[in-house]
């Protein structure tokens, strides 16, 4: 069973490049969602595994879901216009990285800072 642990939305322009990298504990599982771009020219999203590599080619509307945590993964120079992203993190509820949720903190909307501090209604 899966938690969510945290959220992002990205705008990329011409010339973004998202680096070959695995997501940090918080983001054991990731949703990567396209949302819209401009033209309608899918923009790779690269995978790969100890035994092989895949690029998935994400239309307005597509997601893809993937071990963040485990799978390298990347996108090379991107040429069209504007591509908007909307990412989805998980962590496994019983697993060994549960305590990462909300990056250690008590919610998504509270900053690390203010729960050290107690404070009950800052947002982040």
């Amino acid at each position: 069973m899966q938690t969510r642990s945290n959220s992002y939305f990205r705008r990329y322009k011409r010339g973004d490049v998202l680096k070959r990298h695995r997501d940090r504990k918080a983001c054991e599982i990731s949703l990567s969602l396209n949302i819209g771009q401009r033209p309608a020219e899918p923009w790779p999203l690269c995978v790969e595994s100890e035994r092989e590599s895949f690029s998935a080619s994400l239309l307005p509307g597509d997601a893809l879901l993937y071990r963040g945590i485990d799978l390298f993964h990347w996108r090379e120079v991107y040429e069209g216009e504007a591509l908007v992203q909307v990412f989805l993190h998980y962590v496994d509820r019983d697993g060994k990285h549960a305590d990462k949720k909300f990056d250690g903190r008590l919610t998504l909307m509270r900053s690390k800072h203010d729960a050290a501090r107690g404070n009950e209604n800052a947002e982040s």
